[in-house]
């Protein structure tokens, strides 16, 4: 399972007064590798489907995996230069979910997510 909560935010240090804060997003999003949207993790919904189509034994292991992302910006205003603005858009990226079966040898092509998985949660019992 995730190890903290995955969804995509953007915050704002300090949090400018601007009225036209949709339209610095719109300019940063210009210029930002991945789009700045605030969104839960895609994923997440598996995880009850998986638990509700897999074999409740007690050997399979459900996880849910991503990597955290984070794009820092600096924001400056032409009508207030001294003042800056820190734009901060943290997301993920190689969302992965599966179910293992822990009495099994894991395969070699197995996805990392599976393989970390397996190695920190299976290995244990």
């Amino acid at each position: 399972m995730l190890d903290q909560e995955v969804a995509s935010s953007v915050a704002w240090t300090p949090l400018p007064a601007w009225d036209n804060l949709d339209a610095v997003v719109t300019a940063v999003n210009a210029v930002s590798p991945d789009r700045l949207e605030e969104l839960p993790f895609p994923r997440a919904g598996e995880f009850d489907s998986l638990l509700a189509n897999s074999d409740r034994s007690a050997g399979n292991l459900v996880y849910l995996a991503a990597t955290p992302l984070t794009h820092e910006f600096s924001v400056q205003c032409q009508n207030e230069p001294e003042n800056r603005y820190k734009l901060e858009f943290s997301t993920w990226i190689d969302p992965d979910s599966g179910v293992l079966d822990c009495s099994l040898t894991l395969d070699a092509k197995a996805p990392d997510a599976a393989r970390k998985a397996y190695g920190a949660y299976c290995q244990e019992a």
